[in-house]
């Protein structure tokens, strides 16, 4: 299982993030910001089943508990 927690989207990351998916890994990308992840990487997440999850607040939180 791979788990990124970062404050800022790429292209790079993504297509990591991609390559270990694609070679077994279970990966998330959680975003701290106070954004939604632009379309475009939200679109290529849904494509490769990468779940992407937005917290900039704790209250973002809660719904994992």
């Amino acid at each position: 299982t791979v788990l990124v927690i970062t404050g800022r989207e790429s292209t790079a990351l993504f297509d990591s993030l991609v390559h270990l998916h694609r070679a077994g890994f279970a990966v998330a990308l959680i975003l701290v910001h106070p954004a939604r992840p632009s379309v475009e990487l939200q679109r290529r997440a849904d494509v490769m089943h990468v779940p992407i999850h937005r917290v900039w607040q704790e209250s973002d939180l809660e719904g994992w508990q």
